[in-house]
């Protein structure tokens, strides 16, 4: 999926003011957030964070000081907000989803990246109807029942023990990073599936820390059963399409196997008839192309859940 929505984070410098969000600084009784090196004002509904929100909940529900003030001051102003850790694009695409009939032009779909930041901030707020959003979201691209997953396994494949890592990769990776952080384990499995078919543990091993030495050795397992049941898969393949070649031949010799009458040949009999009428094509067996093969194999259910299993997955 490409990303399509630059990070605000990045298209700021640090050493700049404080820069009001053209529709996420509403007036009235809100509270101001602040998030990113350049802090981006958020000023937002205090009663819909609470709503959805059971960590917000707790924080503003603080005790009051003896004065009667509030125990902080923190958020009611611009020059005194709150300050958030997260990435600005993902809590800005959270906040946007529970504002998306108020915002003109329509939501458009986030990057990958900031699909992975919605489940995380989601996640740390327990904002569950975001969290829903994006694991659904994420359903569509990474699943094992996903097409659009499937058509990852068969993209070329990089050379072997190529140091870079690709985009698709890198995506693969950082889906596993949030999976954990997040304790939402049913994206880890497609995740490492995709690295074992695509050969990405090479460039994982080296220019990444997501994957520890478990990681990596349940990859390397995870490659030697999809070696072993390739090779039974193609040679299974092979064996079929010799043995249809032969049948047809000694059909041609003797005749149908049914009837065993050689004068019925092409005439009365069902078999004939189906299978070396002169009125119907004759049935030629296809030959095995082995990168069709794989395409198909990668995608089998028994070689998924045998290879998933040996990853203990």
């Amino acid at each position: 999926m490409p990303d399509t929505d630059p990070p605000l984070a990045e298209a700021v410098q640090a050493d700049e003011g404080p820069l009001r969000h053209p529709e996420l600084y509403i007036a009235g009784d809100f509270v101001v957030l602040a998030l990113g090196p350049r802090p981006i004002l958020l000023r937002v509904s205090r009663a819909m964070l609470t709503t959805h929100s059971e960590i917000f909940r707790d924080m503003f529900g603080l005790p009051k000081s003896n004065d009667g003030t509030a125990g902080t001051v923190e958020g009611t102003t611009d020059e005194n907000p709150i300050f958030l850790p997260d990435d600005p694009d993902a809590f800005i695409y959270v906040l946007k989803l529970y504002h998306h009939n108020m915002l003109k032009p329509p939501i458009q779909p986030p990057s990958f990246a900031t699909a992975l930041g919605v489940l995380r901030v989601s996640s740390k707020y327990q904002f569950q109807e975001t969290l829903k959003w994006g694991r659904d979201f994420l359903r569509e691209t990474w699943s094992l029942k996903s097409l659009i997953w499937q058509g990852y396994l068969n993209q070329p494949r990089p050379p072997p023990n190529s140091p870079a890592c690709d985009a698709q990769t890198q995506n693969a990776l950082e889906l596993i990073r949030v999976s954990r952080e997040t304790g939402i384990k049913e994206f880890i499995s497609p995740a490492f599936y995709y690295l074992c078919v695509s050969g990405g543990a090479g460039c994982a091993s080296s220019s990444s820390t997501i994957l520890s030495h478990h990681d990596l050795f349940a990859l390397l397992e995870g490659a030697r059963t999809l070696t072993r049941s390739w090779g039974t898969w193609i040679s299974q393949k092979k064996c079929a399409y010799v043995k249809s070649v032969n049948a047809q031949s000694k059909i041609r010799k003797a005749g149908c196997t049914q009837c065993q009458n050689r004068s019925d040949y092409g005439g009365s009999c069902y078999y004939c008839r189906r299978i070396i009428s002169p009125e119907l094509p004759e049935i030629t067996p296809i030959p095995v192309v082995e990168e069709t093969e794989w395409d198909l194999f990668v995608l089998s259910d028994s070689t998924i859940k045998s290879a998933l299993a040996s990853m203990g997955l």
